[in-house]
């Protein structure tokens, strides 16, 4: 199972290492993330903002379960690579 990492550039980082080892896992760029609009606070709390989707569906989902948190304003799902690239809003 990988190991959850904290940014783009750290997955970046891990994947031409273990590119350089003699084989490449670009499924790690293939993932999507949440990028999350709050009222007050932080989404550092929140597992579902932190995680990494392998979907559009399975980050679809995890967008349901941050808005039924009243802090949250907006969800973006970006696919995380580098650069982050826009796919959807979803809002309240």
């Amino acid at each position: 199972m990988p190991v959850p990492l904290l940014g783009a550039a750290v997955q970046f980082e891990t994947s031409r290492v273990v590119a350089a080892a003699g084989y490449c896992d670009w499924g790690i760029q293939d993932m999507f993330r949440l990028i999350t609009t709050l009222r007050r606070g932080s989404a550092t709390d929140l597992a579902a903002a932190s995680a990494r989707y392998p979907t559009v569906e399975a980050a679809r989902l995890g967008t349901v379960t941050l808005l039924r948190d009243d802090r949250i304003l907006r969800v973006m799902i970006v696919r995380n690579g580098i650069p982050t690239t826009f796919v959807e809003w979803a809002e309240r």
